[in-house]
């Protein structure tokens, strides 16, 4: 697995997750609303 994740000063994150055995990436947008949201996102699943 490789990914990225990113986190603007304006609450929006993007989470780029890639399978580098099946070639599949997983992108998902958050709007974050406090930092509290941040850690469940980085606990929890690319989906969310």
């Amino acid at each position: 697995m490789v990914g990225w994740f990113v986190v603007w000063t304006s609450g929006e994150a993007e989470l780029e997750v890639g399978n580098l055995d099946s070639g599949v990436v997983d992108c998902v947008h958050y709007d974050l609303a406090d930092p509290e949201e941040l850690s469940v996102r980085l606990d929890g699943s690319p989906a969310g």
